[in-house]
């Protein structure tokens, strides 16, 4: 199953600041000079969330250990790189 679209959205409190939802930890990630990037680094888990859509012929994959995963979209078998875990899509 894919995940939804990663969208940026606004916050009113954010004073017009694009922000989005940490997709680990749900804290309020600020966007503004990282649209270029096609994910973020939460300052509160340390965990990575995606902002744009994977590159092509990527996708997305999130291990169990919370870790954020880019591979190939052909990919069935996933390494997770911290120790002792493996990602099977």
């Amino acid at each position: 199953e894919l995940p939804p679209p990663y969208t940026a959205i606004a916050s009113p409190d954010a004073g017009g600041v694009p922000v989005i939802n940490c997709r680990v930890c749900q804290s309020i990630i600020n966007l503004d000079g990282k649209m270029h990037q096609h994910v973020v680094k939460c300052t509160v888990c340390n965990e990575a969330t995606p902002i744009k859509n994977p590159p092509t012929g990527k996708k997305y994959v999130r291990c169990p250990c919370n870790c954020l995963l880019i591979c190939k979209d052909t990919s069935r078998r996933i390494g997770c790189p911290r120790p002792n875990w493996l990602v099977t899509d």
